[in-house]
């Protein structure tokens, strides 16, 4: 996780544990306590079974999405088909190996979503022995349809694009008009209150009145219901199993097809002349695009900042309200935009692990004649290039919808502007002391090395640091003057950044070793 150089070093691990400590614990406190006020208002109406009802949507909702981005890897194009072909298996135990790493990875991820609903209900409800074992069991259950769902859905696209170049950019676009879809429906739900949770209650009432599964895991948990739970085992590992020895002999020839398919280029050949920083950038772009993991985990904060500023036309007044709600405290409506868009940015943390990613190319990298300041700012300038375009047209969308006035909008452009640049050449410093060269797989990178890790907690700190700030001159100047203010505490620092980098590539790229 740590890569060659820093898994060696103890205080480095210590700073990784404490990362990871800290990130469960807010979530751990911010949704427990969302979930032990609602837990409480639920008691008090008798009704702490609609918990049950939060945890068995939340598991299925999760399932999908992540079945989305997961499955096709692992039941469709996985790597290591042509070790696994010749060998004396059955297609459906593979797949069922397969399905069950998927599976197991998931669940990891599930149970700590988990954790506040299932304390908040017991908490505030009386338990037994076998509400614990239904409990489980019927966590486990859940989300099994929809990870059928997912699968076929996955299986459909590998399909269509097992013969085609494009089938990344089809995935991803499928994976953004799901998000979209799914924006749009939190967006239709009643956010108005303290705790957003209450806003959902009706809709996930009405989905446990029409989904019978649902209904079966909370008579079986809140009600110990032996029948109910043998309906759900039934219908859900059942038809599980049924699905798995039914995509088998397909899974295993869309890998085969897959793993011959080299593809003719049609188009006839052009000779171009770039210079080394755009071939560079054109070569970080089609790298970047080039594996959906890595798009989906760094982009997502373009995304929710496009789609919050798009549904801010729509839905101007719900939007206003859950960001309210969200913040918690009384802000004027500049420093409250500037919060999420600072928030999206800080997803946004590509420069952080962008050369790690190179992994055994870097020596290739590395013997260009091609000096590393170039390389790393490619790398910066991409990070920005992936972020700010986008928080420049959502202020712009925002500022239609809520009728901020012009200098304003220039003012919180150039303030954005100076946080990507901050984040950007702040990651990029991390990447240079803290590579990663030794995974097997790209989101060894992307999601639990130590240098993403510290990039979004750290843009997270700067973003609580521009807060301060604002707190302090915002007392004695305008809305104006203070934008400026953070424009330029954000430059400095960026400045300092960007100095060093250029100062330390040379140096470390010589010491680097992949």
């Amino acid at each position: 996780m740590l890569g060659s150089s820093a898994s060696k070093s103890k205080g480095k691990m210590v700073m990784v544990v404490f990362a990871i400590i800290y990130a469960v614990g807010v979530f751990l406190g911010t949704f427990g306590w969302m979930f032990y006020q609602l837990g409480l208002g639920l008691q008090a109406a008798g009704l702490t079974e609609l918990l049950l009802m939060f945890l068995f949507s939340y598991a299925a909702g999760f399932a999908i999405m992540i079945s989305l981005l997961r499955v096709d890897g692992y039941l469709f194009h996985f790597k290591d088909y042509e070790i696994l072909a010749p060998l004396p298996m059955k297609p459906a135990s593979i797949i069922a190996a397969k399905a069950s790493v998927m599976m197991i990875n998931m669940y990891l991820m599930m149970f700590i979503f988990a954790l506040p609903i299932v304390f908040s209900y017991i908490y505030f409800t009386p338990v037994g022995v076998m509400t614990i074992i239904y409990l489980v069991l019927g966590y486990l259950l859940a989300p099994l349809p929809l990870i059928i769902i997912a699968s076929l859905i996955s299986m459909g696209i590998a399909r269509i694009t097992v013969r085609l170049k494009k089938s990344n950019l089809v995935k991803l676009i499928l994976l953004f008009v799901v998000f979209l879809g799914i924006m749009v429906l939190s967006f239709t739900m009643n956010f108005a209150g303290e705790n957003p949770l209450s806003g959902q209650q009706d809709f996930i009432r009405s989905l446990g009145d029409i989904y019978l599964p649902m209904q079966w895991f909370v008579e079986a948990v809140h009600e110990q219901n032996f029948l109910s739970f043998v309906l759900l085992l039934v219908t859900h590992a059942g038809l599980f199993g049924l699905f798995i020895f039914a995509i088998s002999k397909a899974s295993m020839k869309i890998n085969s097809k897959h793993a011959v398919n080299i593809g003719t280029n049609h188009v006839k050949a052009v000779s171009q002349s770039r210079s080394v920083f755009k071939s560079l950038l054109v070569k970080e772009i089609r790298n970047y695009f080039g594996m959906t993991m890595y798009v989906f985990n760094t982009l997502f904060g373009t995304i929710i900042m496009l789609l919050v500023a798009i549904a801010s036309l729509f839905f101007k007044n719900k939007v206003l309200e859950f960001i309210g709600s969200e913040m918690g405290m009384a802000l004027p409506l500049e420093p409250m935009l500037l919060i999420i868009i600072g928030f999206c940015l800080g997803m946004i943390y590509t420069s952080a692990v962008s050369l790690s990613i190179e992994g055994k190319k870097f020596p290739f990298l590395k013997s260009l004649p091609i000096h590393p300041n170039t390389i790393m700012k490619v790398k910066l300038f991409f990070n920005i290039l992936l972020g700010l375009p986008a928080a420049i047209i959502s202020i712009i969308l925002l500022a239609i919808a809520f009728e901020i006035t012009f200098i304003n909008v220039i003012l919180m452009m150039f303030l954005a502007a100076s946080f990507s640049a901050l984040i950007s050449s702040f990651g990029s410093i991390l990447n240079l002391y803290m590579p990663k060269f030794d995974f097997i797989n790209e989101i060894e990178v992307v999601k639990q090395s130590l240098p993403a890790l510290i990039a979004v907690f750290g843009a997270f700190g700067f973003l609580a640091m521009n807060g301060g700030l604002y707190y302090l001159v915002s007392k004695e100047a305008t809305i104006g003057i203070t934008m400026l203010s953070l424009t330029l505490f954000n430059g400095v620092i960026a400045s300092a950044f960007y100095l060093w980098m250029t100062k330390k590539s040379e140096s470390l790229f010589m010491k680097m070793i992949a």
